[in-house]
């Protein structure tokens, strides 16, 4: 399945619905996202091709999106550009590939899966969201640029390789 913005990078998106697992047990023309404060249907703000595939692959800067492969539990997906926020948060399984630069807390309590990052990544890497004692538990991030501040807090598990520069306390109440 193929995803291109028909959006301008005016207002956050979240949307957990874009991800392998729900795009292929639910119907397409059902899934909502907030745009804003507003609930709009994922075809208004994405043109949808290649629905047969099970892959997903986004065409475009989706910079401005949040929770792009959040839960997902297997498959494949590929980011051609920016993504937002909360990539990959809590994932059990599964692949995502992302070919610019990621915004914070990428693999958020993640517990499985591989995340690769072809440029930086912002802030909280693998860590664990407010409130929670236990950052990611599994699986792996590799970034191939630099990364923000506090990368792998309260991690338990897995492995997170930043191939650039890391900002202060990584690793701050780590676990594992």
């Amino acid at each position: 399945m193929i995803l291109r913005p028909k959006f301008k990078a005016n207002m956050p998106i979240e949307a957990e619905c874009i991800s392998p697992d729900v795009l292929a047990e639910k119907k397409i023309e059902d899934l909502e996202v907030y745009h804003g404060n507003k609930r709009r249907k994922l075809s208004d703000l994405f043109e949808i091709l290649d629905v047969k595939t099970k892959d997903v692959r986004i065409e475009g800067d989706v910079g401005n999106v949040k929770y792009i492969g959040a839960k997902m539990r297997s498959g494949k997906m590929i980011i051609d550009g920016n993504v937002g926020m909360h990539l990959g948060s809590e994932m059990e399984g599964g692949e995502i590939f992302v070919e610019g630069d990621a915004g914070d807390w990428i693999g958020a309590e993640m517990r499985g899966g591989l995340i690769r990052i072809k440029g930086n990544a912002g802030n909280l890497v693998g860590a664990a969201y407010r409130g929670s004692k236990v950052g990611m538990r599994q699986g792996m991030i590799i970034v191939e640029g630099d990364a923000g501040h506090e990368i792998g807090e309260r991690m338990k598990r897995g492995i997170i390789a930043i191939l650039g520069d890391v900002a202060s306390f990584a690793g701050a109440h780590m676990k594992g």
